[in-house]
């Protein structure tokens, strides 16, 4: 009997200890503030595979925003193997010690390709794109993005499910709204998860304001738009009602990709702020066209980030566009199927 009680005792205090250690993981593993995987330890992609995204920016001269690009330059670089970052920069218009920064990060710097006539000297969008897709070995997407904007690994969950979706091989446009967060001054985010604790704080932002553009290599005519430039108002729109307009797929990605927009003390429209001369330049090259349709509520398809990581892509059946399409003799619904791949097996 004494043997059995003892033997007893010894079981139940086994128990006690994994349930206590059971108990500790789980709490440790749903704290807020437990680390997350940075997605930069991701493996490389097989040498038959292209690359994921090549994605490029720009940088202004202003020394108030250093800290802000030196965040961009860090947070892009965590993104993994599968993303090819390109910094493009206007002679006179960059601050010392970035370019050197971003090469030991694993950036790739060029001089832009095509500058603006006025004396802001501000890079061509079109330009960008051609050269990106013309340099380097061929990537399953190109995209930009301003130089304040950061992502988190939300970004490369998304890109690889489209990719694995054959009906999107080769025509398919993807923007989506962001958040803005008040910077502090030298404020440093230095991880992929800050990010994504940045973006819960901030709020998020209309949706006729974009800030990224992704596309896949055939998917946009980048080289026959109009020479935009980056970082004023007037050309976020007319991209997007021009890929509807061509039948081009356009998905609005705001509800599965993370895009954090750093605000500084040039506030949330810093384009608006422009000088005279510069400040409407897209929108003479525009020229007249419906601005409604570039909303990123117009675009036919949207994705969804499910709680268990799985990236789904679907119609917009009841778009708020609808009759400015049939207005326009378009069909903006897209019958192709939906995606539904679970991004924790990618």
């Amino acid at each position: 009997m004494r043997r059995w009680l003892c033997r007893r005792r010894r079981t139940l205090a086994a128990g006690v200890v994994t349930l206590t250690v059971y108990a500790v993981l789980l709490h440790t593993s749903r704290s807020p503030t437990s680390p997350r995987p940075d997605i930069s330890f991701h493996p490389s992609p097989p040498p038959d595979q292209p690359r994921l995204i090549t994605l490029f920016t720009t940088f202004g001269a202003d020394p108030a925003k250093r800290q802000t690009y030196e965040n961009t330059l860090r947070l892009w670089s965590l993104l993994g193997p599968s993303v090819r970052p390109i910094l493009y920069y206007s002679p006179g218009r960059q601050l010392p010690g970035l370019h050197e920064l971003a090469r030991s990060l694993g950036w790739e710097v060029f001089p832009c390709p095509d500058v603006s006539p006025t004396p802001g000297r501000l890079p061509v969008l079109r330009r960008m794109f051609v050269h990106a897709q013309e340099a380097g070995a061929r990537a399953a997407f190109y995209g930009y993005a301003n130089g304040d904007i950061v992502f988190d690994e939300s970004l490369v969950l998304t890109l690889r499910a489209l990719r694995r979706h054959a009906d999107f091989s080769r025509r398919l446009m993807l923007v989506g709204r962001r958040f803005n967060y008040r910077m502090r001054p030298n404020e440093t985010i230095s991880s992929l998860f800050d990010v994504t604790l940045r973006a819960r704080q901030g709020m998020w932002f209309m949706s006729t304001a974009l800030d990224y553009f992704l596309s896949t290599y055939d998917g946009y005519p980048w080289r026959d738009i109009p020479d935009f430039v980056v970082v004023r108002i007037g050309y976020d729109c007319w991209l997007v009602a021009h890929a509807i307009d061509l039948r081009i797929p356009v998905v609005d990605a705001s509800a599965s990709v993370t895009v954090l927009h750093q605000t500084g003390v040039d506030g949330n429209e810093a384009g608006r702020q422009a000088s005279v001369m510069d400040r409407f330049i897209n929108h003479g090259l525009a020229g007249k066209f419906d601005y409604y349709i570039g909303d990123a509520k117009c675009a036919q398809l949207r994705t969804v980030r499910t709680r268990h990581d799985r990236v789904l892509l679907k119609p917009v059946l009841q778009n708020p566009c609808e009759d400015l399409y049939h207005r326009r003799n378009r069909s903006w619904r897209y019958s192709g199927c939906l995606i539904d791949v679970d991004a924790n097996q990618l």
